[in-house]
C-alpha cells in the first residue's frame, strides 16, 4: 500500500522527559509526500500559545520554503527552566541547495519577533534577515527594548579554502552616545 497523504490530530496532557504538556494542548496537521515533494501543515495550540507551520521540501532538487507563526507562546508551562513568555513572532524561509560552499546554494530568511519576555527582560522588537547567493552570506539583525537599540550586520564570503567576514555592530543606549564596532576576519 502506498500512502501519499497523512492527516492527524492529537490531544494530550502529561509529562514526558521533563517537558510538561499543557492542559488542552492540541496538535493537528497534514503531511504529504509525493514525487519527491514533502509538504507539511501543522498547528499546535493550547494554554501555552499557538504555533502554525507550513513547509515544503523537494528532495530531488533541494528547493525548500517555510512559514512559521507563533502567537503568545509561553514555554514556562512546558519547560519550567526556560523563563520565556509571550513570544509572538514570524519566520519565512526559502531557498535552494544545502551546501554553503556551493555557488548554486541560495536562501533568504526573514524573521521578526514582535514581543518577547525572557525572565524580567522585554524586547520590543527584534528582526533578522539572512541571505546567501554566489557564496556570499549576509546577516542583518536589529533589535530594541526600552533602553537599548542595536544593529549587527555581517557579510561573509564562503570559499572552500577560506572564509572572509566583515561585521559591524552598532549599539545605542537611551540618552547616551552611539557606539559602533567594526570587525574584520579573514
Amino acid at each position: 500500500i502506498k500512502r501519499e497523504r497523512a492527516n492527524g490530530e492529537v490531544h494530550f496532557n502529561g509529562n514526558v522527559a521533563g517537558i510538561m504538556a499543557p492542559y488542552n494542548m492540541s496538535v493537528a496537521g497534514n503531511l504529504c509526500y509525493k514525487n519527491s515533494n514533502m509538504d507539511i501543515a501543522m498547528t499546535t495550540m493550547g494554554e501555552m500559545g499557538k504555533i502554525e507551520l507550513e513547509a515544503s521540501y523537494n528532495i530531488t532538487n533541494t528547493i525548500y520554503n517555510a512559514c512559521l507563526g507563533i502567537d503568545r507562546l509561553s514555554l514556562v508551562g512546558i519547560i519550567p527552566e526556560i523563563p520565556l513568555h509571550n513570544l509572538t513572532m514570524s519566520l519565512e524561509a526559502q531557498g535552494e541547495g544545502l551546501e554553503i560552499f556551493d555557488e548554486a546554494t541560495k536562501y533568504k530568511i526573514k524573521s521578526r519577533i514582535d514581543t518577547l519576555y525572557y525572565a524580567d527582560y522585554k524586547f520590543k522588537s527584534l528582526s533578522a534577515e539572512a541571505t546567501q547567493e554566489d557564496c556570499v552570506s549576509s546577516v542583518d539583525i536589529e533589535g530594541r527594548n526600552d533602553s537599548l537599540s542595536f544593529n549587527i550586520l555581517a557579510m561573509t564570503r564562503l570559499k572552500a579554502d577560506a572564509i572572509e567576514n566583515s561585521t559591524t555592530i552598532k549599539l545605542e543606549k537611551e540618552n547616551s552616545k552611539k557606539q559602533e564596532i567594526e570587525l574584520e576576519f579573514a
